[in-house]
Order: structure tokens, then sequence, then C-alpha cells
């Protein structure tokens, strides 16, 4: 195993089991140079991630930030452009010229080669309240949050894991070069060896977080359900309102076949670079698609993992 002698938290990924190997095997994306684990649990990123490390580490926070977090896969661009247009005054205009990446930038985004993006000199730039979005591990936070020190606030996506899995799956494939089969990815993910897993300690890590931090969290499947209530409870966590005239325009626009065309949101121009036969990040927008892919030995299997690492925790956002 190499060790990093700068960052000991960071270790290349290596070939001493068949899980590892499997992922060295079933990624072959010219996007990601390899991969890395990453911090006390292990999180699996891209070698990239290692250049922006400290960085993001030692990243100046304001306590007036608004984080949007979430595991991948979660719903997170979705809230981000709610959040957005909320802290915004309903600027749909913007929204359709602006890349939502830019708006609303993604903390570790600049270990991504392929978004070709500034991250820090786009929240340098950025009038306050600044959004922030991140799917990182509690403990790869910037070091004032994780400290205390700071005390953003944040609004916490959550999602059905089996649901999570099936379109990180599609996104894999596209963007990162999966070549696996469905039930190939479905273990990798189950052992935490897919991107920013595993999954259940990313959770759990913010969830921990509850008592110390102003958290709302939502969940992808309400939002689907109710996405009025979630845009009223929103607005109220961030000390806003949205006034009644404005929630059809606004619900209009957050809808999952508007926000397919707009190229503001569905990255439809760094689709090119990618290999994969769906854009990844507007593929369906549906919720319990995985048991239409998902036999039902593959279902308990999520089930026991749930049961195994919630267990205790007092975690029951997620049904």
């Amino acid at each position: 195993m190499v060790m990093s002698t700068e960052m000991p938290y960071i270790r290349t990924l290596d070939d001493t089991t068949e899980l590892n190997r499997m992922v060295k095997r079933l990624y072959g994306s010219p996007s990601i140079g390899g991969f890395i684990e990453v911090g006390p649990f292990n999180n699996l990123m891209i070698s990239e991630y290692e250049s922006v490390y400290e960085e993001i580490k030692q990243f100046p926070i304001h306590d007036d930030d608004i984080f949007v977090v979430g595991y991948p896969k979660s719903g997170t661009r979705w809230t981000e452009e709610m959040v957005w247009l909320i802290c915004n005054d309903f600027n749909y205009g913007k929204a359709k010229e602006v890349d939502l990446i830019n708006r609303f930038p993604t903390l570790e985004t600049d270990g991504v080669s392929f978004y070709n993006i500034n991250v820090g000199k786009i929240l340098s730039e950025m009038e306050r309240p600044r959004l922030i979005k991140t799917h990182l591990h509690w403990s790869l936070f910037p070091n004032e949050i994780t400290s205390n020190a700071k005390k953003p606030k944040f609004i916490v996506v959550l999602r059905s894991v089996e649901d999570v899995c099936l379109s990180q799956f599609h996104h894999h494939r596209t963007t990162l070069g999966f070549k696996g089969s469905f039930e190939e990815f479905c273990k990798l993910f189950l052992a935490g060896k897919v991107l920013q897993g595993p999954y259940w300690s990313q959770v759990l890590s913010v969830w921990d977080q509850r008592e110390h931090h102003s958290m709302l969290f939502i969940r992808y499947e309400d939002m689907k359900k109710d996405l009025a209530a979630i845009i009223r409870q929103v607005a109220n966590f961030l000390g806003k309102t949205v006034p009644e005239e404005e929630m059809p325009k606004l619900m209009d626009h957050l809808s999952f076949d508007s926000l397919k065309k707009n190229p503001a949101f569905n990255h439809e121009d760094m689709l090119a670079q990618f290999n994969g036969d769906c854009n990844p990040f507007t593929r369906e927008g549906i919720f319990g698609g995985h048991k239409a892919v998902m036999t039902p030995e593959m279902i308990g299997n999520f089930k026991d993992m749930n049961e195994k690492m919630f267990r205790g925790t007092g975690f029951s956002y997620i049904k």
C-alpha cells in the first residue's frame, strides 16, 4: 500500500483484495487517473482529489454560508436549484443562462478535471450568503466546520439507498467508464467501493452532527410527493418566504421535464466527453426504480445492510 507522507489519511487503492481489483478492472474512463481511499472510513475518491485535500481542509468558512449536503445521486442538484432560486429572488433568467456549477459550486469539484472550474475563485467572488454543495464525508469537511469554529447552515438531502445505487450505476457508466454489470456494481456499492463510498458512513457522519449544527434533513421521496411543502420548509429554514403567486412558476421551473431541457442544469455541454448512453444528471428522476432491476436477493442484501448500519443510531429518515 502506498502512503502519502504529507497526507496520512490518503492511500492509493491497492490490489490486495478482490474488491479492489474489481474497482480497477471495471472502471475505464480516461477522465480518472485511478482511485484513492481517504480518511478513517476509507472513502473512495478519484486520485485527483489528493491535490485539493489540503485546500478543502483549510478552506475559510463564513457563518452565513449555506451548504447542500448529500451522498451522490440523492437529489442534491435538484435541491441546489431550489435553494438558489429561493435565495436569489426567483431569477429564472439567470437560472437558465448560468450553469449551476458556477452558481452553486461543489466544494470538491476542483479535484475533477473534466469540470475545469476554479471553485476557490468562484466562492471568493460570490456574494454572501455563499451557496456551496458537497458530497464529502463529514471528516473531510473544512476544518473550521469540523472543529465547530464556524456554524453555517446545512440542508441535508437523503434518498433511498437502493435508488441511489441504481442512479449512481448509470452515472458511473457514463462519467467514469464503469463497464461492469449492475450486479457487480451493487456488490461494490455494498462494500463501500464506489465513489464517495461507503454510503452508510457518509450519511451517518452528517447525521451525527445534527445536534451541533443548524441542519435541515429533507428526503428526495418527499420532494417527489409534495415539492411545494418541501419548498416552504426549506424557505422557512433559510429565513425566506415564497409568495403564493410565485409557487406555480417555481414548481414549473423545478419540474423534471423543465430541468431536463435547461442547459444550465442538465450538463448537456459536458456529455461529449463521456462514453455513456444517457444523461446521468437528468436520467429519470423517479423513486422506487430499483424494484424493476434488483432481484429479491439484491433488495434483501440492501435491507440487511440498512438494518446493520442504522441500528442504534436513531436514524429514521430513509424508509
